[in-house]
């Protein structure tokens, strides 16, 4: 198969290139094929936890896009992390399950691919070092921490933080690992919250628990905070939304988690949720993981009528690079526009959006000048006479008619 046609396979799948190793590499120490696979939804977060849990059979089965291809972007990821002289380590990966937690968990049937997502780089220096002079245990008592607390192991972490106390009585981390070890115990003993209780408890997650996490587990805090997450989504309304309070929404602790699917139906279970720009943001961030990218972009623009203060660059940084692009695009413009005109001049960048504008997937603006450039561009496509479509325009917005017939006659 030429290079071409393999690129050509692939282009629906999330980039690995470069820029993506190194930036995963800067924020936890190293870049893991797992993450990639979770940070990209290729591995949707609940099937992960099945996995691990022993509901699937392996790995490959779990990730949503065909093995060549997904297999193609992994070997770009190897020769990107060889170009920066990272350093390989396999990894294995343990059962979560009580009692199971020495069961190596398949990954592939097939050997090569196996061997691709078993992959670890890092940089030689964070490898782990054995002083056999200096080395205690500490270092091997701290990872069967890191690796108990990952696995919502409450009583394995208590022993394991029992030992590190005993071994290295002086280490700077020992009254964090001891929130984190009393916080998995509450999870386990504390099955529901009230729902009075449901401020305190995420104001605690997000300001002390969460950056804890993952200032000392880094890569494994996910795996750490997905029950708690869970668990606060649960005790969440759904179907109910105050602006006052935005973070009192099961959609703000399922993003965390994430699960895209449970922010999806939670938004959509609020009924005006198109009139509020906090569950929008969320909304497009869902929809461009679970690869509804039209969507998502008319998601983001009505978001951004919504949310006028944030310039597009900045509301969208989070959306995929080519909406990003585009945002950038639009603030550099030598004939500046009104951030309420994103939408519109997003619509001529992107005229194919014009056949989701009726579809259910999502809300879309309703912005005047958005409302003109579609009608301006539907008569386009018709064949019909211009003249009415583009004075709607001209009337409202001379500078997207400008732009407009500037890119018509390129």
């Amino acid at each position: 198969m030429t290079s071409r046609n393999t690129e050509f396979q692939t282009s629906g799948l999330p980039r690995l290139d470069l820029a993506t190793v190194e930036r995963q590499v800067q924020q936890t120490g190293a870049y893991s094929v797992l993450e990639w696979l979770l940070e990209s939804a290729l591995l949707p977060y609940p099937a992960y936890e099945r996995w691990r849990q022993g509901a699937i059979p392996c790995l490959e089965a779990a990730i949503e896009a065909p093995a060549e291809h997904w297999a193609q972007r992994l070997q770009q990821g190897e020769a990107h992390a060889r170009s920066l002289h990272l350093a390989h380590e396999a990894q294995t990966y343990f059962d979560w399950r009580p009692g199971h937690s020495e069961h190596a968990l398949a990954l592939s049937p097939d050997p090569a691919r196996r061997a691709l997502l078993a992959q670890r780089w890092a940089r030689p220096a964070d490898l782990p070092q054995l002083d056999l002079f200096l080395d205690n245990g500490a270092s091997a008592a701290e990872n069967d921490l890191h690796r108990a607390l990952a696995a919502r192991n409450a009583a394995g972490a208590a022993q394991s933080y029992e030992r590190l106390c005993r071994i290295a009585p002086n280490h700077c981390g020992l009254g964090e690992y001891e929130v984190l070890v009393l916080y998995a115990r509450h999870l386990q003993q504390v099955a529901a919250i009230p729902p009075e209780a449901c401020a305190e408890e995420m104001e605690g997650l997000l300001e002390e628990i969460a950056p804890l996490a993952h200032a000392r587990l880094r890569a494994r805090a996910r795996d750490y905070l997905a029950p708690a997450w869970r668990r606060l989504a649960g005790a969440l309304p759904r179907d109910r939304f105050d602006p006052g309070r935005p973070d009192l929404h099961a959609s703000c602790a399922e993003l965390r988690i994430p699960d895209w699917d449970a922010v999806i139906a939670s938004v959509q279970a609020v009924p005006d949720h198109a009139e509020h720009a906090a569950l929008l943001s969320r909304l497009a961030l869902a929809l461009q993981h679970r690869k509804g990218h039209e969507a998502a972009m008319l998601t983001w623009a009505r978001c951004s009528e919504l949310a006028p203060d944030p310039s597009p660059a900045d509301l969208t940084r989070d959306a995929s690079p080519r909406l990003y692009r585009h945002a950038l695009a639009f603030e550099d413009l030598d004939e500046p526009l009104e951030p309420s005109d994103f939408p519109a001049w997003l619509l001529l960048q992107e005229p194919g959006l014009l056949h989701y504008l009726n579809r259910p997937t999502s809300p879309v603006p309703v912005g005047a000048t958005f409302l003109a450039m579609a009608e301006l561009l539907q008569t386009r496509a018709r064949g019909a006479d211009e003249v009415a479509a583009r004075r709607r325009l001209q009337e409202l917005r001379p500078p997207l008619l400008r732009a407009y017939l500037n890119r018509g006659s390129q």
